[in-house]
């Protein structure tokens, strides 16, 4: 970079298309500093700026963009000696450290572009991570260390979210309970969907389930510990302790939608318990559950189970928005 030039990325939604490049045009050209457009990288955008933003945030300057979903203000750009994990890793915790320090910076988002690198995002998130005392970012944080890896250079500094996220809270104290699942590529769905919405899942089974999520997690590039909300309960006094009360989603279920959500909005403490795609919830469930919801129209197939647990999230996260 040069002198009193700044850099930024912005990264744009799945769906941005040439016209998200002209918007972006149009937004910078009313701002009062110089430009310049120094390429677009399929969803990214490298932007010079001449001059000093009035924020921080590089998403004040992208305002009203809507195709762009983060904006990062790039505070490096350096070429490592080697472009090994170990290497990469120590020059972003060496560069990283101040502005985690200085921003008061928790979580950590990497991206490899460049696919020929010796090592996954995740491996370098997770290196990254573990000698910053940070969590990987996982798309609620307003803003976090940011890496970028590219051909030849590798870009480190703090990513802002764009996009506006519903109010928090709305599903804390959900727990969904998953009675044994069978195959990964289920576990993978459920394991993503509470990354992404902060719903502790808890799994009834024992030693095969126990494989499935290492396996799962292994696929993620994740690890038991870093920071996920998921276990193995090996009974059902277990899968559901500490919770007021729960609800059963069933394609036979007898309740509607709207039973789920005045449930939602009365008990703080409450558990979504789904069967695996191959068996529906176990009778010694369905015993003590306030209520049996059947989520949408009657169908010949039912509701993946990720599906399903994320569409009675929904629905929970309305209600309780809608009660205040």
């Amino acid at each position: 970079m040069e002198h009193g030039e700044e850099l930024l990325i912005a990264l744009l939604k799945p769906y941005a298309g040439r016209g998200c490049i002209e918007s972006i045009e149009e937004r910078l050209r009313g701002l009062s500093v110089g430009y310049e457009l120094l390429g677009v990288y399929g969803k990214r955008v490298l932007i010079a700026i001449r001059g000093s933003l009035r924020s921080e945030d590089p998403c004040a300057a992208l305002r009203g963009v809507r195709c762009v979903s983060r904006a990062v203000r790039v505070h490096y750009s350096e070429t490592p000696s080697s472009w090994d994990l170990d290497t990469v890793c120590s020059t972003c915790v060496e560069l990283g450290r101040d502005l985690v320090l200085k921003e008061g910076l928790g979580h950590v988002d990497v991206r490899r572009w460049d696919k020929s690198k010796p090592f996954t995002s995740a491996e370098l998130g997770l290196c990254v991570a573990r000698r910053l005392g940070l969590k990987l970012a996982g798309g609620g944080a307003a803003k976090a260390l940011f890496v970028g890896v590219d051909k030849d250079e590798l870009f480190v500094g703090v990513v802002y979210r764009c996009a506006p996220l519903p109010p928090r809270g709305l599903l804390e104290g959900v727990v969904a309970v998953v009675e044994p699942i069978s195959t990964v590529y289920e576990m993978l769905d459920l394991v993503q969907l509470s990354r992404a919405l902060g719903v502790e899942l808890r799994l009834l089974g024992g030693d095969s389930v126990r494989s499935l999520l290492r396996r799962a997690l292994s696929a993620l590039g994740l690890e038991e510990r870093a920071g996920l909300r998921v276990r193995v309960a090996d009974s059902v006094i277990e899968a559901l302790s500490g919770v007021d009360a729960y609800v059963v989603l069933t394609p036979y279920g007898d309740s509607d939608e709207s039973v789920l959500a005045s449930i939602a909005s009365e008990y703080p403490r409450l558990a979504l318990v789904l069967g695996s795609e191959t068996r529906d919830v176990s009778e010694e469930f369905r015993r003590g559950a306030l209520a049996e919801v059947r989520l949408g129209p009657p169908s010949s197939k039912p509701m993946r189970t990720s599906t399903a647990l994320a569409y009675a999230l929904g629905v929970i996260a309305l209600a309780r928005l809608s009660h205040g």
